[in-house]
């Protein structure tokens, strides 16, 4: 007699089967991911704002700040991106983790000493690390993705990066009590070492599947294993000298040619492309207006820096149960998902601009920072849709592109906004600005859909009468 099974046991069954579904790359890179990003919780994001304004003296420095660590970003995506499609990961990875940990040492000097200088340096080697670091990461992830659980993929992205925030900032809210603030960074030190011995054993794995698909060449597509290929060719290859990495690195930096790649790729893309980037581009401009801007509303009603860390753990949290709801994106149209969360976030952004109560902006911050992770793996998983294999590492650094340059306007724009009717009034603004978009793009799916569906009846009716069957009008 079959018993059914404890809800215990489906649960252990269903988190097992849901990740067996990810590659044994992806798992190895995301364990890398959430080690790193600990650091960066305990140190780099969770008080940035409220550490730049130490430092500088006024809320406007931060929207410099943020522009110029976008503007860093920008300099370098494109160029990654092209590396990336030559398998250059282990050494991206290294470079970029190695300015991290560059970056944070200027950080803690510029805030022990109170200097501008040494802050704008720690910012452009931030830009620079955050712009090699996480472009590669978003290409491998895109180079393993598969058209049936592109949205999974990207959400177990998302999530490894935000779920380890979560755990650093609620660390950080305890260990702030007994450590300043610039000695809070010497965490994103240790965690970018630890991350990169972990980047290890994602080489070892490499080696593994190299040697396990050149024995079962029927059983797997062709460009997984030119991908193994050229990920074992490009572990080969020194770090300095003139055939070395380094320098390769530095030319691409100082090339225009991906660049122009960039250019060519986007001008051959179908026009769906530039919809998927549009969207990629507003979730970033929000994003950014969140990362910088909500931990000064908690600044402004003289929140402690425990209860800032916990603002910042809340923004997070929601990507805990992204990675579950991935199969929305996979199941459902991107697009009309898409336009029904901006509609859900736009009443947040407008009641942020009403309330000052901590419990209530905990609530309003999660129901933002929850439509943002939704559209985060939504967005990447539609453009990783309309691109093909080999072009998915110049696409990642295309997105990267389109992301900062998001941040940018997102800085500008908003801080601009704030200079001039104020944070509240600039919340309230951005809240009807959306939820006017949301809505031409739901009415304008809508109306798509609709007459899709009339042109497939007519298309029938047609059919049925070239083969000479009546057609009966059931009208009154």
């Amino acid at each position: 007699m079959h018993l059914p099974s404890s809800p215990r046991h489906s649960f252990q069954h269903y988190c097992k089967h849901w990740l067996t579904n990810f590659p044994v790359r992806i798992r190895f890179v995301s364990l890398s991911i959430f080690l790193f990003m600990i650091g960066r919780g305990l140190g780099t994001d969770t008080y940035f704002s409220l550490y730049v304004q130490s430092i500088i003296g006024n809320a406007r420095g931060i929207t410099v700040i943020g522009t110029v660590l976008a503007l860093a970003k920008l300099v370098l995506v494109i160029p990654v991106g092209n590396l990336n499609d030559h398998a250059q990961v282990k050494y991206l990875l290294l470079l970029g983790k190695m300015l991290y940990v560059c970056c944070a040492l200027c950080y803690f000097f510029a805030g022990l000493w109170l200097s501008r200088e040494l802050l704008l340096a720690a910012t452009l080697l931030n830009g620079f690390a955050s712009a090699t670091t996480f472009t590669t990461y978003r290409s491998y992830y895109g180079k393993n993705a598969r058209k049936n659980n592109q949205n999974q993929i990207f959400g177990a992205y998302f999530s490894s990066s935000n779920v380890a925030q979560i755990l650093g900032a609620l660390l950080s809210a305890g260990l702030v009590y007994y450590l300043e603030l610039p000695f809070m960074y010497f965490f994103v030190v240790i965690f970018a070492l630890i991350s990169l011995l972990q980047d290890q054993k994602i080489k070892e794995v490499l080696a593994k599947h190299y040697h396990r698909t050149r024995k079962k060449l029927s059983k797997i597509r062709k460009y997984e294993i030119a991908l193994a290929y050229e990920e074992k060719k490009a572990g080969q290859q020194p770090f300095f000298g003139k055939t070395g990495f380094l320098y390769t690195f530095l030319q691409e930096c100082f090339s225009f040619g991906p660049r122009k790649r960039m250019f060519v790729l986007l001008k051959s893309s179908h026009s769906k492309m530039y919809i998927a980037l549009g969207s990629m581009f507003l979730v970033n401009v929000l994003n950014y207006i969140g990362f910088l801007f909500i931990p000064i509303v908690a600044i402004s009603n003289h929140l402690s820096l425990s209860q800032i860390a916990l603002v910042f753990a809340v923004m997070k949290a929601p990507y805990l149960v992204n990675i579950f709801a991935g199969k929305l994106g996979d199941k459902y149209n991107k697009k009309l998902l898409i336009a029904l969360i901006l509609v859900f976030m736009s009443f947040f952004y407008v009641l942020l601009g009403f309330h000052d109560d901590f419990a209530i902006i905990l609530v309003l911050t999660f129901a933002i920072s929850l439509g943002i992770a939704l559209l985060n793996p939504l967005t990447s998983a539609l453009v990783s849709s309309y691109t093909q294999q080999k072009d998915k590492g110049v696409m990642a650094g295309t997105q990267d592109f389109v992301s900062k340059l998001g941040e940018v306007i997102g800085s500008l724009g908003f801080g601009g906004l704030v200079a001039g009717v104020g944070i509240r009034m600039g919340f309230i603004c951005v809240g009807i600005a959306i939820f006017v978009l949301g809505i031409y793009l739901l009415v304008k799916k809508l109306w798509k859909s609709h007459n899709n569906l009339s042109e497939r009846e007519e298309k029938a009716v047609r059919e049925v009468h070239d083969l000479g069957v009546p057609v009966v009008d059931m009208g009154v």
